[in-house]
């Protein structure tokens, strides 16, 4: 009998979720996870092959609708559910092949329609069991059959789907094959490796051809067509629909109920919140009761990163996400690893998958900028200070030499500084090493005053070891002084840097200078007085008096000499003084105020005549002459020589020298003292 096949597949065992394919020659996708294997045409050749291997370690049941077409005697060739380890694009040899000659290695279940006599074909349309792309029922690669494909010897190309069954069963290495609910062939082979020489995953499909006579041969589909997979993992949170295909009218019993939506239906939508383990109760399109099992693993998967980070300078930090083995992360879209190590201010994400499980979690890095940098070393001069003053973050806390808590920190003696720092929980340290060093010291210090005469040279010798020196522009450490009285001051800086002014104070002394006239004539009856005229002080008088002031009274005519000295030298001269009748006399007052109070304010004395040839002088107690005047109406108003400064509180001498109007022969001279009073 003349049989043609019309494949349709229906998986069982296994998830099936719309398998991606691949139709090689002939054969083409007609939709609703349909494929015609070869159309109803001579000499064609197709296959389709399904991605996702099989796992021959693992027990599983294939259903499948076939459909060989509705032409009988003239119907050919038939189709073979292959089993191969070659790849998903190859395609046997066409007509009485069946698109399976030359596969090789594999295993087939041939549906042959075509009796080929040199194949050894039966009759009927029958079914064999045949290995590595071998069609010869004579051939050792005949594992079983060839068997009628009906129980009841009918013919199958009908144009009606027949239901097609494969039990692969590793536990015995049996391989069972039910044609519309009946056991019409097994084998017992070991699969694994007496065929694919222990290869244990395999692709699968259908080929099929025609030659001088042709049909429609098909194959269909479902989404449980590999039925229940042993376990199924989803995330947390989410669901998943299975189902098996059951027969018309069949019931169905999920147990247990916990995280479906409904015990009795067909495909169930399953949610569970922890792992379970399902058992499904049903009767098949054969009329059996099957029992078939599904682990639901519900994977806990979650990325649980700190959403910030502070880090302090110079650290790091490793992010170590909780996640179960095998978990696959993708730091800041680039970097695939476990962990993460972030030393640097930024935004950190990543994303993970584990068993088809997602999550992201990101954190924001913030780098505190906290470093203490003080000076490592200080050097300091004896009698100075050094202010260590950070510059740290307000609110840093600083300890200084492990007792002392302040922003700040004074030294001023030899040592070493540590300060300790915190700040938002970093903290730094840093020290530094003090060093005092010396003033510099002349080898010749300062003498209170240097005395000296006039015209003199004065050596300063402020030289001291490796010291540079300025004297207000001059840099040598011997300073030459002529006439130079006051103060000397020096800068000297040692090899350390270290700076300190030194003062020389030279007092210039003079050589005595007497100025005295020869001839002095006074009035009778007054008294006169005579006035050295020294040109310095400090110096020793004495007169013939025995006197030994700058001035003395005189009320004796007669000769007087003067002599002066100092350590610079001496002078002695001499003088004549008379007594004569003054037809002009004078008044002086003996005290003044000037205060500008309008008052006594000023002095000058008065001459009770017309006077010629007037002069004033007006002397402190050392003999020199603070004020004088050749004008006789010239008041005196305390001042120094008629200038700004003004003369201090005490006893001033005065003298006169005029000549009278009448007698212009004779030179008059009047002496007395003023006290000026503040």
């Amino acid at each position: 009998m003349k049989l043609r096949l019309v494949i349709i597949l229906f998986f069982i065992p296994v998830l099936f979720h719309a398998q991606s394919s691949n139709t090689v020659g002939n054969a083409t996708s007609i939709g609703d996870d349909c494929y015609l294997v070869t159309p109803s045409q001579d000499w064609q050749n197709g296959a389709v092959w399904f991605s996702d291997p099989l796992n021959l370690t693992e027990e599983f049941t294939i259903d499948l609708n076939i459909n060989f077409g509705i032409y009988d005697s003239n119907g050919a060739d038939g189709m073979v559910f292959v089993m191969q380890t070659v790849g998903t694009n190859l395609l046997g040899v066409a007509g009485g092949g069946l698109g399976y000659e030359g596969i090789n290695p594999s295993i087939g279940v041939e549906m042959d329609t075509w009796q080929n006599t040199d194949m050894g074909d039966p009759f009927q349309d029958h079914i064999s069991i045949i290995s590595d792309g071998n069609v010869n029922h004579s051939a050792s690669t005949n594992l079983s059959g060839p068997v009628p494909a009906s129980s009841s010897n009918s013919n199958i190309e009908d144009g009606q789907f027949h239901k097609f069954r494969l039990d692969w069963i590793p536990d015995i290495n049996t391989l069972e094959v039910y044609f519309d609910c009946d056991l019409r062939i097994s084998v017992e082979v070991d699969i694994i490796n007496d065929i694919f020489d222990g290869v244990t995953q395999v692709y699968w499909g259908f080929t099929g051809s025609t030659g001088g006579s042709n049909n429609n041969q098909s194959v269909c589909l479902n989404e449980f067509t590999l039925g229940l997979p042993e376990t199924e993992t989803i995330c947390n949170g989410e669901s998943i629909q299975l189902g098996v295909n059951g027969g018309e009218g069949s019931s169905y019993l999920w147990i247990p109920n916990e995280g479906i939506n409904d015990p009795t239906e067909q495909y169930q939508i399953f949610n569970p919140s922890v792992s379970t383990y399902y058992t499904v109760e049903y009767t098949d399109y054969c009329g059996e009761t099957q029992f078939q099992n599904v682990n639901i693993d519900v994977a806990d998967f979650s990325i649980d990163i700190a959403p910030e980070i502070d880090l302090c300078n110079n650290e790091e930090f490793l992010f170590e996400p909780d996640v179960p083995e095998g978990s696959v992360l993708l730091w800041n879209n680039e970097i695939e690893s476990p962990t993460f190590t972030a030393d640097e201010e930024g935004f950190v994400e990543v994303y993970g998958e584990y068993l088809g499980c997602s999550d992201v979690s990101s954190s924001m890095v913030t780098v505190i900028d906290f470093s203490i940098d003080i000076a490592p070393e200080i050097d300091l001069c004896n009698n100075e200070e050094f202010l260590f003053e950070p510059d740290v973050p307000e609110g840093s806390v600083l300890l200084w030499n492990n007792e002392i808590e302040s922003p700040t920190f004074t030294v001023d003696e030899e040592g070493s500084v540590e300060v300790y720092g915190e700040y938002l929980g970093c903290s730094d340290v840093s020290s530094s090493m003090v060093t005092v060093n010396p003033l510099p010291a002349p080898l010749y210090p300062p003498e209170d005053v240097i005395e000296t005469c006039e015209n003199e040279v004065v050596e300063i010798n402020a030289y001291c070891d490796g010291c540079v020196y300025d004297w207000g522009g001059y840099d040598e450490p011997i300073y030459y002084s002529v006439n130079e009285a006051g103060v000397h001051t020096v800068e000297i800086t040692n090899e350390y840097g270290c700076t300190s002014l030194f003062s020389y104070t030279i007092h210039v002394t003079s050589s005595p200078q007497i100025t005295l006239d020869s001839l002095y004539q006074f009035c009778k009856g007054t008294a006169g007085v005579l006035s050295a005229g020294l040109n310095s002080t400090n110096m020793n008088v004495i007169w013939n008096t025995n006197d030994t002031t700058p001035m003395i009274n005189v009320t004796e005519t007669g000769e007087y000499s003067v002599y002066a000295s100092n350590l610079c030298g001496s002078y002695e001269t001499s003088t004549f003084v008379s007594f004569d009748e003054c037809s002009c006399d004078i008044w002086a007052p003996t005290a003044f105020t000037p205060d500008n109070d309008g008052v006594n304010d000023v002095f000058v004395p008065i001459i009770r005549c017309d006077a010629v040839s007037y002069q004033l002088n007006i002397f402190n107690r050392w003999g020199e002459v603070v004020f004088y005047s050749t004008n006789q109406g010239e008041i005196w108003t305390g001042c120094v020589h008629n200038g700004d400064y003004f003369s201090r509180d005490g006893v001033y001498a005065w003298e006169v020298s005029y000549s009278s109007q009448s007698d212009q022969l004779i030179l008059h001279q009047a002496r007395g003292h003023v006290i000026l009073i503040r």
